[in-house]
């Protein structure tokens, strides 16, 4: 019989423990390994490492899935800032909440590339979607967006789709509407709260017609199942929700994202958890 060997203090298994033992330069924790491993989740529709940006004023955040969906700067006062391959070996971009900086890009009308409503004809099981990445918060104890595309506010009243963020309780929920309404909203809320300058990995899928579900680092919550997702019109967005209405509300992320992505497919959770095991060592995070 196999000897399975486990960490004490963890409760682990050695083998799953084994990257935070090793050196961050080996071949397993190269940036370009992680690159390759989101680049081959299914039904990917954007990838935006935050390492491929344009040089001009217009600050763009490149779309390295090949889809070309690049996001374009929502504001330029203050200038967003980017690290590449720091102490971390990560590349980020880093906004200010204060100066009303965030990613978009405008829905392009009905069944573009950021209206996924779950039942994709070319996908021929566990249709859906999943958005994700990684973020460090540079403050928390208020509400702030991830991603979303969700649009509550005149023009854009009733046009919610899907939207990741965090609460003012420093939970990681993950909602999604299948008539673009309030009374349509459905929620999965991490248990884990996070912590404010530490990274941490957030996931938000739904598997049409059947769970909706977030992971955050390595824990998974799921919630009751909703319909198919409302198509909207709102635009599709990084550190905001509904950022046409300039002024608004806001919920304005503060801090970093990095390895942002848009899958038109549910992501199984082992993959989820396959993926924050894989790059964590990159991030600082170790169990």
């Amino acid at each position: 019989m196999p000897l399975t060997r486990y960490n004490k203090r963890s409760g682990k298994l050695v083998a799953e423990l084994s990257a935070d033992f090793q050196p961050r330069y080996e071949p397993n924790f190269a940036w370009g390994n992680t690159v390759s491993a989101i680049m081959a989740l299914p039904g990917l529709r954007g990838f935006w490492p935050c390492s491929s940006v344009y040089h001009t004023a217009a600050d763009r955040l490149l779309d390295v899935s090949g889809n070309g969906n690049h996001l374009t700067a929502t504001a330029k006062a203050g200038d967003i800032r980017f690290g590449f391959f720091d102490y971390s070996l990560v590349s980020w971009a880093w906004l200010a909440a204060a100066n009303n900086q965030a990613f978009q890009r405008a829905d392009g009308g009905a069944a573009n590339w950021a209206d996924i409503t779950g039942t994709e004809a070319y996908i021929t099981a566990a249709r859906g979607i999943t958005i994700g990445g990684w973020f460090r918060l540079s403050t928390i104890g208020s509400a702030q967006v991830l991603m979303s595309k969700w649009g509550v506010t005149a023009p854009l009243a009733d046009q919610r789709s899907y939207e990741l963020s965090v609460t003012a309780g420093n939970n990681v929920q993950f909602s999604i509407s299948s008539a673009g309404t309030a009374a349509t909203v459905n929620t999965a809320t991490s248990t884990t709260e996070i912590s404010a300058n530490t990274w941490f990995f957030a996931v938000g899928s739904h598997f049409a017609g059947v769970r909706t579900y977030i992971t955050l680092n390595d824990e998974t919550v799921e919630d009751a199942y909703a319909a198919n997702i409302f198509d909207s019109a709102a635009p599709f967005e990084v550190g905001i929700w509904d950022n046409r209405d300039v002024g608004g509300s806001g919920a304005w992320l503060n801090g970093r994202c990095s390895m942002m992505f848009l899958c038109a497919e549910s992501i199984d959770t082992s993959k989820l958890q396959t993926l924050f095991d894989a790059t964590r060592a990159m991030y600082g995070i170790r169990l």
